[in-house]
């Protein structure tokens, strides 16, 4: 369950996808000059691009993610069009999906990678079967990643506005936001729902996502690294337990201690962060201010973009003050607060020292805030606990933002 956010940066969902999903229909043929199609871009650095393509839920090796990324998109013929289609899912309930890597030996540092521009899903041709417009892809999720563990979602469609395929279009194409395009090293396609599977859902039939050539138009580009913030505090000269506040903690358990940067440890004295002697409703909160002192070089302010909570690992109590629901704010006054994030839904931490941290990526957020703070809303703690939950360590990585610096010159 344990991420690194150390190399991420931003990426965020493509806004306006009803509008997307008519401009897909309506995009011009044309490419952008500055963008490669990432199979040519592989094989102009000496790379098989079969080679850097893997996927899950195929047909069989005729069928499989490979062909997605082969250059044909067009076929005049039956025994070509069977021999240059990708069949994935034959049971609804089982997830296909199809990734393409670049090496890591291709680009200079360990923040260089490429940024998706636009792409284009072509699906099979009709010569191979009838079914070739009923196997398009319908609503799907495009990832990016740095290290091809974690995953950030570049493109989306869900049911409310999917590709409604018909046999006069042959592909749909995507432009990607400016502010999306952030350096990857690895794309994720996962299909969802078929044209079929939408508007005839009781329908059956074998293998329920189909496509010729999935072409992905990229540009070289750099991300900007993500801090640890409890790092950046400490190379400021800035006392990180000066910088902590909180509400409702047991004495000797304080705020300070989930930023101290001792973590996954046993001991019990000193380490850990207990509150909510009253319960959720008392006010019990966390909150860590980033002072001006490390706003140097240009840097306005910083943007949290992910964080790491370890639960207490020293018996059951710790595993049961755990907190299963949660709130991200920002504020910049301590009295206007934004939620950046809500875990709504209940998160389970195993009934064993198996899971010790749980992580979030906000990829969304963009907005830097002056203070940030942690508001537990619940916990699988019993009733006969005093106090209701319990941590041992924060980690927020943050993103510079960063104020155009220039220089006047004036002549007379």
């Amino acid at each position: 369950m344990k991420m690194t956010f150390l190399n991420a940066a931003r990426a965020a969902k493509a806004a306006g996808f009803a509008f997307l999903a008519t401009l897909a229909l309506l995009a011009p043929a044309t490419v952008r000059a500055d963008a490669v199609n990432i199979r040519s871009w592989l094989a102009g650095k000496g790379v098989t691009v079969s080679d850097c393509v893997s996927g899950d839920g195929y047909h069989s090796d005729a069928y499989c993610p490979a062909i997605l990324f082969d250059g044909v998109n067009a076929v005049d013929n039956a025994t070509d069009a069977r021999a240059n289609r990708w069949l994935a899912r034959k049971v609804k309930s089982s997830t296909a999906q199809v990734t393409i890597t670049a090496p890591d030996e291709l680009f200079a540092s360990e923040n260089d990678g490429l940024a998706l521009v636009r792409f284009r899903l072509y699906r099979y041709s009709s010569l191979s079967d009838s079914y070739a417009v009923k196997r398009a892809p319908a609503t799907w999720t495009l990832y990016g990643s740095m290290d091809g563990t974690t995953w950030e979602p570049i493109h989306e469609l869900t049911e409310d506005n999917y590709i409604r395929w018909d046999s006069a279009t042959e592909y749909v194409e995507f432009e990607i936001p400016q502010e999306s395009r952030i350096a990857y090293r690895a794309f994720k396609f996962q299909p969802l729902k078929s044209y079929l599977e939408i508007t005839i859902p009781a329908q059956t039939f074998d293998w329920y996502n189909g496509a010729m050539e999935l072409e992905l138009y990229v540009e070289e580009a750099a991300r900007k690294p993500l801090l640890n913030l409890r790092e950046l505090l400490v190379s400021a000269g800035v006392t990180v337990a000066d910088c902590v506040t909180g509400a409702d903690y047991n004495t000797g358990m304080g705020p300070d201690i989930l930023f101290d940067g001792v973590k996954e440890t046993t001991e019990t004295s000193g380490t850990r962060w207990v509150g909510a002697q009253t319960g959720f409703d008392g006010g019990v909160h966390v909150t860590i201010t980033i002072p001006k002192a490390v706003r140097t070089n240009g840097v306005s302010g910083h943007i949290l973009k992910g964080y790491t909570l370890y639960r207490n690992i020293n018996g059951s109590t710790g595993r049961q003050r755990a907190p299963t629901t949660w709130r991200i704010q920002g504020s910049d006054d301590s009295e206007t607060w934004t939620t950046i994030h809500e875990q709504s839904a209940a998160v389970s931490w195993g009934s064993d020292d198996s899971i010790k941290s749980m992580s979030i990526s906000l990829p969304e957020n963009k907005t830097p805030y002056r203070q940030l703070r942690f508001v537990p809303t619940s916990s699988t703690a019993q009733s006969w606990l005093t106090w209701k939950v319990g941590l041992q360590e924060i980690e927020c990585f943050v993103e510079e933002d960063i104020t155009f610096q220039g220089t006047c010159v004036f002549f007379r």
